[in-house]
């Protein structure tokens, strides 16, 4: 884990009315408030969940609620929250502590047992959900993004994870990591956004294609 707390700031600026609402919605080109049918504004920033340790980094340098309350201090009301597809298909049910020591860094342990001690008897799952909720409590809606397949920094050209035909991306395992994730918070109105990551090609574009039909049969029930 990174030893500074650093949020990189991302993606959407739409000028609008701000909004804590849910859910929101589209209408032309812009994201609305369903209650109110006024434009929501998402000011967003990033937080890396999907590297080795399969948890978002920093919690080993600051507790959780004042992590999203420095958020909420600049004014940011939405977290890109990245996750790795085997998290749900191979080791959701892993435990933290485990993948810590594994990774042999005890540092990072001790600084976790310090700041937020109840993650470590944690799987990794429950790990993402203590997270989402504590952006909740504090109005921070969740784009929760799949970023990569095997849990490792993104991205290098020869990392093998994230292409069809590469080795660490199998199409039928990328959707049912999706399907377990789009499971696991259905339901819950913190998670506002359920985007996902495909890099497809003219090459590729049949799979790209099929795989897409069928996420969007899933996703229509």
């Amino acid at each position: 884990m990174s030893s500074r707390f650093v949020f990189l700031v991302v993606l959407v600026v739409i000028y609008s009315s701000h909004s804590d609402a849910y859910p929101l919605s589209t209408q032309n080109r812009w994201i609305i408030d369903e209650v109110t049918g006024q434009r929501a504004k998402l000011v967003c920033a990033n937080w890396a969940g999907h590297l080795q340790p399969m948890i978002p980094e920093g919690l080993d340098q600051r507790p959780l609620k004042d992590i999203v309350g420095e958020l909420v201090k600049h004014r940011f009301n939405c977290m890109r929250l990245t996750y790795a597809i085997y998290m749900w298909t191979r080791y959701g049910n892993g435990n933290v502590s485990a993948t810590f020591a594994s990774l042999d860094v005890p540092e990072v342990v001790k600084g976790v047992a310090k700041n937020n001690p109840y993650l470590l008897s944690m799987t990794h799952v429950q790990t993402f959900d203590a997270v989402v909720h504590g952006l909740g409590v504090q109005n921070v809606k969740v784009l929760l993004d799949n970023h990569v397949s095997e849990p490792i920094w993104c991205c290098n050209d020869d990392d093998e994870n994230g292409f069809f035909h590469d080795r660490h991306f199998n199409p039928q395992e990328w959707v049912h990591g999706l399907t377990l994730a789009a499971k696991h918070f259905s339901g819950n109105h913190v998670v506002c956004t359920f985007p996902f990551s495909i890099f497809g090609s003219t090459i590729y574009m049949t799979d790209t294609f099929w795989f897409l039909i069928m996420l969007a049969l899933y996703f229509a029930g």
